[in-house]
């Protein structure tokens, strides 16, 4: 559970927010960034990049959201793991297929190439004799 939600938490505890909704659902599983890397790992995924993103604080007003623009452009540089929401890349890998039964042999013989003249090999050892 993160800061935002437990300080939610607090202040209805001690009577302050109660008309306030909480941040989050109150019940949910959410994973945290390095604990998803692992599930990720465990189930042999490759974690490509990971990114963290809306540095601003919880308000609603929408002066206070322009007064705090400037969490956004430095958020990244000064605190980068307190993002309120983060974005996985991850690619599962997988080893060829390798394909079991006959192989088609027209497929897989060379053709003669139609500009070439075609000889026999009577008519090559009869060349050869001559």
């Amino acid at each position: 559970m993160g800061l935002r939600q437990k300080l939610g938490r607090l202040s209805r505890g001690i009577g302050l927010g109660k008309k306030k909704p909480l941040f989050l659902p109150p019940s949910g599983e959410f994973l945290g960034y390095r604990r998803l890397r692992d599930w990720l790992q465990l189930l042999s995924f490759e974690v490509e990049s990971g990114r963290f993103g809306c540095y601003r604080l919880p308000v609603e007003s929408e002066r206070w959201l322009q007064r705090c623009e400037w969490m956004d452009v430095h958020g990244e540089r000064w605190w980068p793991v307190f993002g309120a929401a983060y974005f996985v890349v991850a690619v599962k890998r997988v080893r060829g297929m390798r394909l079991v039964g006959r192989r088609a042999t027209s497929a897989g013989a060379p053709r003669p190439l139609p500009w070439w003249p075609r000889t026999s090999a009577a008519s090559a050892r009869k060349r050869v004799h001559e």
